[in-house]
């Protein structure tokens, strides 16, 4: 239990284990303000508790008000955190499409005008990264926000991309907003 949120521990190392992904996990639980708990009884088993701190209400509305509000694509497998972040952009006043992988979003972006992309960055077939390039070929100086659980230096570097930001998982829904109000302002200030 001692080692069991190393990087890469396994004690089946001879079996070709790679490790349990726990760091990854202590690690997004503490970037959550969180904590991450382990009980183990030899021969009945481990149980492991996270606790996360409760989610308030989201920041007031960012987007500008309009009789036609702003159109955001969400970009992201995970069903989950795809829900919780549309939501969130709903409440805050946008208009959202979605879809769970790049190609998918492709497909609603040759249908539909969007204002702002938030994808994810690991994606299954093209990643988020590749997603923002080509978007941006048929889009230029549409804004961008890239997310992704792993940290910067484990994911092709998305600043290279212009108009990109970056921003990790997980994310509070305030942290989401703040930066898309900035994305906002910087839009209209030219800038």
């Amino acid at each position: 239990i001692s080692r069991i949120f190393e990087i890469g521990f396994s004690s089946r190392h001879q079996a070709g284990g790679s490790g349990l992904g726990l760091s990854s996990t202590r690690d997004i639980v503490r970037r959550s303000n969180g904590f991450l708990s382990v009980k183990s009884v030899e021969g009945r088993g481990t149980s492991f508790e996270i606790y996360l701190p409760l989610g308030g209400d989201a920041c007031a509305p960012v987007a500008p008000s309009a009789a036609e509000a702003p159109v955001v694509l969400l970009v992201e497998d995970d069903l989950f955190v795809r829900r919780v972040a549309e939501r969130t952009l709903h409440r805050a006043g946008w208009n959202v499409l979605r879809a769970g992988s790049a190609e998918e979003a492709l497909d609603v972006l040759h249908e539909a005008k969007c204002d702002l992309l938030i994808s994810d960055i690991t994606l299954p077939c093209m990643d988020g990264v590749a997603l923002a390039r080509l978007m941006l070929v048929r889009h230029p100086g549409m804004p961008v926000i890239l997310t992704s659980g792993y940290a910067r230096t484990a994911v092709s570097n998305p600043e290279t991309v212009a108009n990109v930001v970056f921003l990790t998982k997980p994310y509070a829904q305030a942290e989401l907003l703040n930066l898309i109000a900035e994305i906002v302002a910087r839009k209209a200030a030219g800038s």
